[in-house]
């Protein structure tokens, strides 16, 4: 009889390519041109310091060992939804998980009302970037005032040498 908890072959030639949502990752800063102020230390959700630290610190957690199992080592692509901006990338990537795994990214700040992005986190050791781009995506109201929402990301690169072409959609 097979168990199926036995660990698997760790596939060393592999790499890991993952999609997370990030839940509302908002830094404490108040944007004048964003709908941010529910995450703030003053709001209803009382969007504190050391909340926001235990958010990055579980967040990098996660993200790091998404296919480690498989692979013995963290993702070389994430896919990343609902980050306010680069500064919180910037957060994660420093934080205690993945401050090692030599992470940089993709990012557009959009028109999005709440100013929510997608973007790209990818190890640089593994994947070299040849283009990035977004387009927008036009909605509008039932009385026809625009309803900015996200865009969506492309970014084409080598992935271990592949050519590769991703998309970030939220």
């Amino acid at each position: 009889m097979i168990d199926s908890t036995e660990d698997s072959t760790v596939r060393h030639d592999m790499q890991t390519i993952a999609f997370y949502n990030l839940e509302n990752l908002f830094d404490l800063t108040d944007d004048k041109h964003t709908n941010d102020n529910d995450f703030l230390p003053r709001s209803a959700k009382q969007w504190t310091p050391k909340r926001y630290a235990n958010k990055l610190r579980k967040l990098g957690f996660a993200i790091a060992n998404i296919g480690k199992k498989e692979t013995s080592k963290h993702p070389a692509l994430v896919g990343l939804a609902e980050v306010e901006n680069a500064t919180v990338i910037e957060d994660l990537i420093a934080s205690e998980h993945l401050s090692d795994c030599n992470y940089n990214y993709i990012h557009y700040d959009s028109l999005d009302e709440r100013g929510i992005d997608v973007a790209l986190l990818y190890d640089s050791n593994a994947f070299k970037v040849v283009s990035s781009e977004t387009f927008t995506v036009y909605m509008v109201d039932e009385d026809g005032t625009p309803d900015y929402t996200r865009d969506i990301l492309l970014v084409s690169g080598l992935l271990d040498g592949e050519s590769i072409h991703l998309i970030v959609n939220h």
